[in-house]
């Protein structure tokens, strides 16, 4: 199943991933970046990119999905 990444999901999932891994991702880069990470998503079995951004923020295996991201 793919999930769709709105604006705002696109932009709080970019910046936590420059603040962390020092990776950028353009504004005409959404639909890369949403592709990219429909697999993490699936394994972690989060439902919306917003739940997939909470799970980066304040999962307590929030380390691991890290190392698995970068």
């Amino acid at each position: 199943m793919l999930v769709d990444i709105s604006q705002t999901e696109f932009r709080q999932i970019r910046d936590v991933i420059r603040d962390r891994l020092g990776i950028y991702y353009d504004d005409n880069k959404l639909m890369l970046l949403q592709s990219r990470l429909q697999t993490r998503l699936a394994i972690r079995s989060a439902g919306s990119f917003e739940q997939y951004y909470r799970y980066l923020k304040s999962s307590p295996e929030r380390e691991a999905e890290w190392d698995e991201l970068a």
